[in-house]
């Protein structure tokens, strides 16, 4: 019992660290002006809204291959909300892109956090997860193959 509550205790102020540093982060950005910068910014580039929403999903894509949603999540939003306001998009649908790009992110290798879960979970080697990666990608440069010779891809069994 001493142990969980000790391994709670350690998880939790983890995560109080963590949105410490991520409101004292939103602040600095919010006082040096560097926010309104961005947003200063993104209006003048001559790029269509959607460019620039689709071009901060890259990056959220490529963050979530190394790091954890919650972590990227109090990075980025001091940064990227002014900037969805001001361009005109819904916070809310950007909210629900963001989260959803975030956690195909901790799917992808080679960091990807929910695949250590998964193998924690079935208690098996990493290899089991690495080779169902690896049949996956052979499966979709066949079926890729295919399409190019001429044969139909819905007429092949998956």
């Amino acid at each position: 019992m001493v142990s969980s509550v000790s391994h709670t205790l350690k998880i939790t102020v983890m995560m109080f660290m963590i949105m410490t540093g991520a409101m004292a982060f939103s602040q600095i950005l919010a006082f040096c002006g560097a926010s309104s910068g961005l947003v200063q910014l993104a209006g003048t580039l001559d790029l269509p809204p959607m460019f620039i929403l689709i071009f901060m999903q890259i990056i959220l894509l490529f963050m979530g291959v190394f790091m954890e949603p919650l972590t990227i999540m109090m990075v980025t939003l001091p940064i990227y909300m002014p900037i969805v306001k001001s361009l005109g998009f819904n916070p809310l649908w950007f909210g629900t892109i963001m989260l959803i790009n975030m956690e195909m992110a901790t799917t992808t290798p080679p960091f990807g956090l929910v695949l250590f879960a998964v193998e924690c979970l079935f208690c098996r080697g990493f290899g089991v997860v690495a080779n169902a990666f690896r049949c996956s990608s052979s499966r979709r440069r066949k079926l890729s193959n295919s399409a190019y010779s001429g044969s139909t891809v819905a007429s092949r069994s998956i």
